[in-house]
């Protein structure tokens, strides 16, 4: 092997492993958004419960702002189907198209619902 072939070699191994650590950077950045929007919908729900208990406690209940937080958990529950589907793909996994269910990539059905994964 020749100096040229080493620095080829050496080339291909530098780029294999910062395509290895951009992978992983990009897996911990999606969990921290995961984590961040998860923390966001517990946020939520305490507030939903507080409106709740106070529309009741003062038997004035405001459907208009029940409505409006359910629709934000709502929508926030969307991003994090979506953010975990993006885990899965960026890990390799297979996310069923039926359930959402994760499957590992060499599935060949969905371990909740059964369906095929082809």
């Amino acid at each position: 092997m020749n100096f040229e072939d080493t620095v080829v070699k050496a080339k291909e191994l530098l780029d294999a492993t910062g395509k290895k650590v951009n992978d992983v950077v990009n897996v911990q950045k999606i969990k921290m958004n995961i984590a961040k929007i998860k923390s966001e919908i517990e946020g939520d729900y305490r507030i939903l419960g507080r409106l709740y208990y106070s529309g009741v406690k003062k038997e004035n209940v405001d459907a208009d702002a029940i409505k409006a937080m359910i629709d934000e958990i709502d929508t926030e529950l969307d991003s994090l189907r979506e953010m975990e589907a993006e885990l899965a793909y960026a890990k390799g996994d297979i996310v069923c198209d039926q359930c959402g269910a994760v499957n590992s990539a060499d599935a060949d059905f969905c371990s909740k619902c059964g369906i095929s994964l082809d």
